[in-house]
């Protein structure tokens, strides 16, 4: 699973519009090829027009300034085998979305669930080469997300850019402010294991590649014992599955 936020861009600090033209670009690919329109969708609706996507989202800034950023935007790309282990279903990729939303939501630490959000999703089944501008085919569903920076009730404003601060003391509780992205990443493995009974291998997670892009040696190195471990395990497993099955007799002859 990887989750990408990209660099903010000033066009976040007012109408949504030109993203919204930008995420319907697909439509006209979908409905060439004689499929149906993907629409966007929300935590509770499943058909919601880029108009209606517009209007909520911009009209959602109440107390944001001029140079405030009004909304946020992430792409969730399942991996390939995850896509074949769900049967390439857009329906249980946009079920998973919800679902990880609330774990975008869980991590500002305000008591927020995703239906507190105002956010819409956008299934995108392709993606085009940088190269040949040529589209990549099949396995390549991703969805955009774009969420508002208010809350819906507009108490809170929240920022996935803000970075995760540990440890401030309120009515002698330990909490955390900001954002922590990449315990999001993570939960958005687990989510997707837990929803679909889906078993990650080891060099698949977030943690793996992160940990042997910027880890130090001895976390590379305990990480890699670890995934040795998983392989013997699992090469103990086949093993076992190819044996013959033995079967017992009801009885001993003398």
């Amino acid at each position: 699973m990887n989750v990408k936020f990209p660099e903010q861009s000033d066009s976040q600090k007012g109408s949504c519009s030109g993203l919204i033209e930008y995420l319907e670009k697909e439509d006209n690919k979908q409905e060439a090829k004689g499929l149906e329109k993907e629409y966007f969708f929300s935590h509770s609706q499943n058909a919601v027009p880029g108009t209606e996507v517009q209007q909520l989202i911009d009209k959602n800034i109440r107390k944001l300034g001029k140079e405030d950023y009004k909304y946020y935007t992430f792409v969730i790309s399942p991996s390939k085998e995850e896509l074949k282990h769900i049967g390439n279903d857009p329906d249980k990729v946009k079920d998973y979305t919800r679902e990880l939303m609330e774990a975008y939501a869980k991590n500002f630490n305000k008591g927020l669930e995703g239906k507190d959000l105002v956010y819409f999703g956008k299934v995108e089944h392709s993606r085009q080469d940088r190269q040949t501008k040529q589209d990549k085919g099949e396995g390549n569903m991703h969805v955009h997300i774009i969420v508002s920076r208010r809350d819906q009730q507009q108490w809170y404003k929240l920022s996935p850019y803000n970075n995760a601060k540990e440890g401030y003391e309120t009515s002698n509780k330990i909490k955390s402010s900001g954002f922590n992205r990449n315990a999001f990443r993570e939960a958005s493995e687990q989510v997707f294991d837990d929803k679909f009974k889906y078993e990650r291998d080891i060099t698949e997670s977030f943690q793996y590649q992160n940990t042997m892009k910027n880890g130090n040696f001895e976390d590379q190195v305990q990480l890699l014992q670890r995934n040795k471990e998983n392989e013997k395990t699992q090469q103990i497993q086949q093993e076992r599955k190819k044996a013959p099955e033995i079967k017992r007799g009801k009885g001993l002859s003398l």
